[in-house]
């Protein structure tokens, strides 16, 4: 396979990252204080790169749309779409106190309804206009 940004990957079951929009960004936030701590020119640090870049593309089938294409010769910049549902999701985290986070962890790896434990709105919803 083409080690294309985006779309190469190491991962031997995808799914288990993209299949389910809050573990998609859980996983996003978790790799990134991993990078900032590995050298540059690590190969590990490459591989994780690319996984990284594979995730934040992953993120289209949430609605998030980026300004160009996958190549290998360019990197997956973060958009304005993909920030505001990185920070939509990492905002609704922090409404889960640590017991919640836990119950909600435990009800999505079981497969159960966490349906309580989801926001409202979708992150990119439009505010609702005040009713004057």
């Amino acid at each position: 396979m083409e080690k294309v940004w985006g779309i190469y990957h190491t991962y031997s079951v995808p799914e288990l990252y993209t299949d389910n929009e809050f573990l998609l960004w859980e996983k996003i936030s978790s790799l990134e204080p991993i990078l900032r701590g590995i050298e540059e020119n690590d190969v590990f640090n490459r591989e994780l790169d690319y996984n990284l870049d594979f995730l934040i593309y992953s993120t289209r089938k949430y609605g998030v749309e980026f300004d160009f294409e996958p190549s290998s010769a360019r990197r997956i910049e973060k958009s304005e779409s993909f920030n505001k549902w990185f920070n939509f999701w990492k905002n609704h985290r922090k409404t889960m106190d640590t017991c919640k986070y836990a119950e909600f962890i435990h009800k999505l790896v079981n497969n159960e309804d966490v349906s309580e434990y989801m926001p409202d709105t979708k992150w990119n919803d439009e505010p609702k206009s005040l009713i004057k």
